[in-house]
């Protein structure tokens, strides 16, 4: 899979995994900030201002790996965090919010 198209993370969370997908890795996808990230956790602004329920987040995530280079700031962490209860597991290269 090429997680540089946006439109797969956004057909995978609506779609396809939110009740089963225990685990994700997004190594690659170097254009990944907190908006994704919001996304993911079900907590888009589109979602909030239009009550979007076809975006409930990964609601049983566990494992998140994030790509070594990113956009990822220590606030999209805080939003995963609050919102996807079973999270267990982030793996990161430790170099949050810069794209090397």
């Amino acid at each position: 899979m090429c997680w540089i198209q946006p439109k797969l993370i956004i057909n995978l969370v609506r779609h396809h995994s939110s009740d089963c997908l225990t685990s994700l890795n997004l190594e690659g996808y170097e254009e990944l900030n907190d908006l994704v990230l919001e996304f993911i956790a079900g907590v888009d602004q589109e979602t909030i201002e239009n009550d979007n329920r076809k975006n409930r987040g990964l609601t049983h995530l566990c494992n998140l790996t994030l790509p070594v280079k990113s956009f990822v700031t220590p606030y999209g962490l805080k939003i995963l965090l609050e919102n996807l209860l079973f999270l267990e597991v982030i793996k990161n290269s430790g170099r949050l919010g810069k794209n090397l």
